[in-house]
Protein backbone atom coordinates (compact mmCIF):
# COMPACT_ATOMS: atom_id res chain seq x y z
CA UNK A 1 0.00 0.00 0.00
CA UNK A 2 1.26 3.27 -0.69
CA UNK A 3 0.13 5.11 2.54
CA UNK A 4 -0.31 4.11 6.18
CA UNK A 5 -2.42 5.63 8.72
CA UNK A 6 -1.26 4.45 12.03
CA UNK A 7 -1.46 5.27 15.68
CA UNK A 8 -4.64 4.83 17.73
CA UNK A 9 -7.77 3.62 17.47
CA UNK A 10 -10.17 4.95 19.83
CA UNK A 11 -14.46 4.30 19.86
CA UNK A 12 -16.02 7.43 20.72
CA UNK A 13 -19.35 8.79 22.95
CA UNK A 14 -20.38 11.99 22.90
CA UNK A 15 -21.89 13.53 25.74
CA UNK A 16 -23.42 16.80 25.27
CA UNK A 17 -23.53 20.18 27.44
CA UNK A 18 -27.21 18.84 28.54
CA UNK A 19 -25.51 15.37 29.82
CA UNK A 20 -27.09 13.53 27.37
CA UNK A 21 -24.41 11.39 25.17
CA UNK A 22 -24.62 9.69 21.80
CA UNK A 23 -24.29 5.80 20.81
CA UNK A 24 -20.51 4.07 20.85
CA UNK A 25 -19.28 5.57 17.02
CA UNK A 26 -15.90 4.56 15.54
CA UNK A 27 -12.86 7.12 15.86
CA UNK A 28 -9.24 7.79 16.81
CA UNK A 29 -6.81 9.62 15.06
CA UNK A 30 -5.45 6.40 12.88
CA UNK A 31 -8.91 5.56 12.14
CA UNK A 32 -9.81 9.30 11.29
CA UNK A 33 -6.83 10.06 9.30
CA UNK A 34 -7.55 6.99 7.41
CA UNK A 35 -10.88 7.81 5.98
CA UNK A 36 -9.00 11.31 5.18
CA UNK A 37 -6.52 9.14 3.28
CA UNK A 38 -9.05 7.32 1.65
CA UNK A 39 -11.35 9.47 0.09
CA UNK A 40 -8.77 10.43 -2.56
CA UNK A 41 -7.13 6.54 -2.74
CA UNK A 42 -7.64 2.69 -2.16
CA UNK A 43 -3.95 2.35 -1.29
CA UNK A 44 -4.01 2.95 2.19
CA UNK A 45 -3.92 0.35 5.18
CA UNK A 46 -4.14 0.71 9.12
CA UNK A 47 -1.62 0.06 11.37
CA UNK A 48 -2.42 0.01 14.61
CA UNK A 49 -2.94 -2.33 18.26
CA UNK A 50 -6.56 -3.31 18.88
CA UNK A 51 -9.06 -5.14 20.93
CA UNK A 52 -10.59 -8.20 20.56
CA UNK A 53 -13.38 -6.40 19.88
CA UNK A 54 -12.06 -4.86 17.05
CA UNK A 55 -13.19 -7.23 14.07
CA UNK A 56 -16.92 -6.92 15.85
CA UNK A 57 -16.65 -2.89 15.83
CA UNK A 58 -15.13 -1.71 13.14
CA UNK A 59 -14.71 -5.00 10.88
CA UNK A 60 -17.91 -3.82 8.78
CA UNK A 61 -16.51 -0.39 7.77
CA UNK A 62 -13.11 -1.66 6.93
CA UNK A 63 -14.95 -4.06 4.88
CA UNK A 64 -16.83 -1.91 3.07
CA UNK A 65 -14.33 0.73 2.13
CA UNK A 66 -11.97 -2.17 1.26
CA UNK A 67 -9.22 -1.67 3.75
CA UNK A 68 -6.88 -4.61 4.59
CA UNK A 69 -5.86 -5.23 8.25
CA UNK A 70 -3.30 -6.83 7.78
CA UNK A 71 -1.12 -4.24 10.19
CA UNK A 72 -3.90 -4.42 12.83
CA UNK A 73 -2.97 -6.14 15.59
CA UNK A 74 -4.74 -7.55 18.30
CA UNK A 75 -3.08 -6.82 21.85
CA UNK A 76 -6.01 -6.64 24.54
CA UNK A 77 -9.30 -7.42 25.62
CA UNK A 78 -10.56 -3.92 23.95
CA UNK A 79 -10.00 -1.16 21.73
CA UNK A 80 -9.82 2.07 23.36
CA UNK A 81 -12.64 3.73 24.44
CA UNK A 82 -13.43 7.62 25.79
CA UNK A 83 -16.25 9.37 26.68
CA UNK A 84 -15.73 12.95 24.83
CA UNK A 85 -17.13 16.38 26.35
CA UNK A 86 -16.59 19.34 24.15
CA UNK A 87 -16.32 23.19 25.68
CA UNK A 88 -15.46 26.32 24.90
CA UNK A 89 -13.53 26.86 21.58
CA UNK A 90 -13.04 23.56 20.27
CA UNK A 91 -11.48 22.53 23.39
CA UNK A 92 -12.78 19.14 24.99
CA UNK A 93 -12.02 16.69 27.38
CA UNK A 94 -12.03 12.94 27.38
CA UNK A 95 -12.89 10.28 29.76
CA UNK A 96 -11.02 6.18 29.52
CA UNK A 97 -12.92 3.91 30.07
CA UNK A 98 -10.94 1.03 29.97
CA UNK A 99 -8.06 2.97 31.25
CA UNK A 100 -4.29 4.13 30.58
CA UNK A 101 -2.51 0.47 30.86
CA UNK A 102 -5.57 -0.43 28.16
CA UNK A 103 -4.17 2.19 26.17
CA UNK A 104 -0.23 1.42 26.37
CA UNK A 105 -1.16 -2.21 25.64
CA UNK A 106 -2.73 -0.93 21.95
CA UNK A 107 0.27 2.03 21.19
CA UNK A 108 2.02 1.71 17.62
CA UNK A 109 5.51 0.87 17.88
CA UNK A 110 8.35 1.80 15.21
CA UNK A 111 8.59 -1.83 14.78
CA UNK A 112 4.68 -2.34 13.52
CA UNK A 113 5.35 0.41 11.47
CA UNK A 114 8.53 -1.50 9.51
CA UNK A 115 6.65 -4.19 9.69
CA UNK A 116 3.51 -2.83 7.71
CA UNK A 117 5.80 -0.82 5.15
CA UNK A 118 5.28 -2.15 1.68
CA UNK A 119 6.99 0.07 -0.83
CA UNK A 120 5.04 3.00 1.12
CA UNK A 121 4.73 6.61 0.27
CA UNK A 122 3.62 8.46 3.13
CA UNK A 123 3.03 7.89 6.75
CA UNK A 124 0.66 9.43 9.27
CA UNK A 125 0.63 9.64 12.81
CA UNK A 126 -0.34 11.27 15.69
CA UNK A 127 2.56 11.26 18.13
CA UNK A 128 4.66 13.16 20.99
CA UNK A 129 8.60 13.63 20.62
CA UNK A 130 10.26 10.58 23.02
CA UNK A 131 13.97 10.14 21.79
CA UNK A 132 14.02 6.72 21.60
CA UNK A 133 11.09 6.11 19.50
CA UNK A 134 12.12 8.69 16.88
CA UNK A 135 15.39 7.44 17.03
CA UNK A 136 13.93 3.96 16.06
CA UNK A 137 11.90 6.39 13.58
CA UNK A 138 14.04 8.41 11.87
CA UNK A 139 15.98 5.16 10.90
CA UNK A 140 13.16 3.29 9.20
CA UNK A 141 12.90 7.05 7.19
CA UNK A 142 16.25 7.02 6.14
CA UNK A 143 16.11 3.54 5.27
CA UNK A 144 12.78 3.42 3.27
CA UNK A 145 12.23 6.58 2.19
CA UNK A 146 9.00 7.27 2.95
CA UNK A 147 7.51 11.10 4.01
CA UNK A 148 5.82 11.73 7.33
CA UNK A 149 2.75 13.97 8.95
CA UNK A 150 3.49 14.28 12.14
CA UNK A 151 0.13 15.79 14.04
CA UNK A 152 1.18 16.78 17.85
CA UNK A 153 -0.26 14.14 19.73
CA UNK A 154 -0.86 16.38 23.24
CA UNK A 155 1.35 19.17 24.29
CA UNK A 156 5.10 19.16 24.11
CA UNK A 157 7.65 21.85 24.63
CA UNK A 158 8.52 23.80 22.13
CA UNK A 159 12.26 22.82 21.33
CA UNK A 160 11.37 18.93 21.74
CA UNK A 161 9.15 20.05 18.89
CA UNK A 162 11.75 21.83 16.80
CA UNK A 163 14.22 19.17 17.19
CA UNK A 164 11.84 16.27 15.85
CA UNK A 165 10.10 18.48 13.46
CA UNK A 166 13.98 17.68 11.90
CA UNK A 167 12.82 14.41 11.34
CA UNK A 168 9.57 14.93 9.64
CA UNK A 169 8.37 15.95 6.38
CA UNK A 170 5.02 17.89 7.30
CA UNK A 171 3.06 18.92 10.68
CA UNK A 172 -0.07 19.60 11.50
CA UNK A 173 -1.24 21.23 14.57
CA UNK A 174 -4.86 23.29 15.51
CA UNK A 175 -4.78 26.80 17.13
CA UNK A 176 -5.58 25.71 20.33
CA UNK A 177 -2.55 23.36 20.20
CA UNK A 178 -0.58 26.10 18.68
CA UNK A 179 -1.39 28.95 21.38
CA UNK A 180 -0.66 26.47 24.25
CA UNK A 181 2.73 24.85 22.23
CA UNK A 182 3.87 28.83 22.22
CA UNK A 183 2.76 30.36 24.85
CA UNK A 184 0.76 32.95 22.88
CA UNK A 185 -2.85 33.60 22.96
CA UNK A 186 -5.44 32.14 20.83
CA UNK A 187 -6.29 35.74 19.42
CA UNK A 188 -2.25 36.96 18.36
CA UNK A 189 -2.98 33.65 14.99
CA UNK A 190 -0.38 35.96 13.38
CA UNK A 191 2.03 35.73 15.87
CA UNK A 192 1.35 31.60 15.87
CA UNK A 193 1.80 31.35 12.15
CA UNK A 194 4.99 33.66 11.99
CA UNK A 195 6.50 31.22 14.93
CA UNK A 196 4.95 28.31 12.83
CA UNK A 197 6.87 28.69 10.28
CA UNK A 198 10.39 28.60 11.56
CA UNK A 199 9.74 25.05 11.75
CA UNK A 200 12.09 22.69 9.65
CA UNK A 201 9.61 21.02 7.70
CA UNK A 202 8.50 21.35 3.62
CA UNK A 203 4.81 22.16 4.55
CA UNK A 204 2.67 23.05 7.90
CA UNK A 205 -1.42 22.21 7.86
CA UNK A 206 -2.46 24.54 10.40
CA UNK A 207 -5.91 24.13 11.78
CA UNK A 208 -8.34 26.86 13.05
CA UNK A 209 -11.45 24.55 13.61
CA UNK A 210 -14.51 25.88 12.29
CA UNK A 211 -13.17 28.22 10.12
CA UNK A 212 -10.90 26.05 7.78
CA UNK A 213 -7.26 26.07 7.67
CA UNK A 214 -4.06 27.07 6.64
CA UNK A 215 -1.23 25.62 3.73
CA UNK A 216 2.07 27.39 5.55
CA UNK A 217 4.94 27.30 3.32
CA UNK A 218 8.16 28.80 3.09
CA UNK A 219 7.62 32.27 4.43
CA UNK A 220 4.00 32.16 3.27
CA UNK A 221 0.54 31.56 5.17
CA UNK A 222 -2.46 31.25 2.68
CA UNK A 223 -6.02 30.66 4.47
CA UNK A 224 -8.30 28.41 3.06
CA UNK A 225 -11.76 28.47 4.46
CA UNK A 226 -13.74 25.22 5.60
CA UNK A 227 -15.85 23.86 2.87
CA UNK A 228 -19.44 22.69 3.48
CA UNK A 229 -21.00 20.02 1.78
CA UNK A 230 -24.12 19.32 4.11
CA UNK A 231 -25.37 19.61 7.50
CA UNK A 232 -22.97 19.28 10.20
CA UNK A 233 -23.48 16.12 12.48
CA UNK A 234 -20.20 16.13 14.89
CA UNK A 235 -16.80 17.35 14.48
CA UNK A 236 -15.37 14.72 16.43
CA UNK A 237 -11.90 13.42 14.31
CA UNK A 238 -12.08 16.08 11.89
CA UNK A 239 -8.46 17.72 12.63
CA UNK A 240 -6.83 13.66 12.40
CA UNK A 241 -9.22 13.46 9.17
CA UNK A 242 -7.37 16.07 7.37
CA UNK A 243 -4.23 15.92 8.58
CA UNK A 244 -4.45 12.55 6.82
CA UNK A 245 -5.56 14.00 3.98
CA UNK A 246 -3.38 16.54 3.82
CA UNK A 247 -0.28 14.02 4.39
CA UNK A 248 -1.54 12.41 1.23
CA UNK A 249 -1.79 15.46 -0.90
CA UNK A 250 1.37 16.87 0.19
CA UNK A 251 2.68 13.06 -0.60
CA UNK A 252 1.16 12.82 -4.38
CA UNK A 253 2.37 15.94 -5.15
CA UNK A 254 -0.60 18.62 -4.61
CA UNK A 255 0.90 22.17 -3.78
CA UNK A 256 0.19 23.29 -0.47
CA UNK A 257 -2.95 25.61 -1.21
CA UNK A 258 -4.60 22.28 -3.29
CA UNK A 259 -3.20 20.25 -0.09
CA UNK A 260 -5.57 22.65 2.10
CA UNK A 261 -8.46 22.38 -0.15
CA UNK A 262 -8.47 18.62 0.02
CA UNK A 263 -7.67 18.46 3.56
CA UNK A 264 -11.19 20.57 4.10
CA UNK A 265 -13.27 18.67 1.88
CA UNK A 266 -12.40 15.48 4.13
CA UNK A 267 -13.33 17.40 7.01
CA UNK A 268 -16.59 18.24 5.55
CA UNK A 269 -17.31 14.39 4.62
CA UNK A 270 -16.28 13.47 8.32
CA UNK A 271 -18.77 16.22 10.04
CA UNK A 272 -22.07 14.56 8.39
CA UNK A 273 -22.51 11.96 10.37
CA UNK A 274 -21.03 10.34 14.36
CA UNK A 275 -17.60 8.28 12.95
CA UNK A 276 -15.91 8.56 10.10
CA UNK A 277 -18.05 8.87 6.32
CA UNK A 278 -19.63 5.12 6.04
CA UNK A 279 -18.56 4.11 2.69
CA UNK A 280 -16.15 6.00 -0.03
CA UNK A 281 -17.59 4.99 -3.98
CA UNK A 282 -15.57 6.25 -6.93
CA UNK A 283 -18.38 8.70 -7.42
CA UNK A 284 -17.13 10.42 -3.96
CA UNK A 285 -14.18 10.14 -5.10
CA UNK A 286 -15.00 12.43 -8.60
CA UNK A 287 -17.29 14.70 -6.81
CA UNK A 288 -14.42 15.49 -3.58
CA UNK A 289 -11.50 16.16 -6.69
CA UNK A 290 -14.30 18.21 -8.76
CA UNK A 291 -15.03 20.65 -6.00
CA UNK A 292 -11.34 20.90 -5.07
CA UNK A 293 -10.25 21.54 -8.51
CA UNK A 294 -13.43 24.37 -8.51
CA UNK A 295 -12.14 25.62 -5.34
CA UNK A 296 -7.98 25.67 -6.21
CA UNK A 297 -8.99 27.88 -9.56
CA UNK A 298 -10.09 30.47 -6.90
CA UNK A 299 -5.98 30.78 -6.16
CA UNK A 300 -3.92 31.97 -8.11
CA UNK A 301 -0.83 29.71 -10.01
CA UNK A 302 2.35 28.84 -7.17
CA UNK A 303 5.69 29.57 -8.42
Amino acid sequence: MDYIAAGNVMSDIIEQEDGTRSAMHLGGPALFALAGIRLWTDSVKLCSGVGADFEEIYGPWMRANGIPDDAVSVRADHTSLHILRYLENGKYGHQSIYGAQNLGYLKTRPEDLEAALDHTKGIYMAQNTDRVYWRKLSRLKEKHGFKFMLELEYNNGWEDVREICRLVDYFSCNLNEASLLLGIPREREEDIIAQLLQLPVEHIFFRVGSRGSYALYGNTATFVPAVDIGEPVDPTGCGNCSTGSAMYAYTAGFDPIMTAIMANIAAAHNVLQYGPYPHFTEQTRRDALALAQKLRAGYPPLP
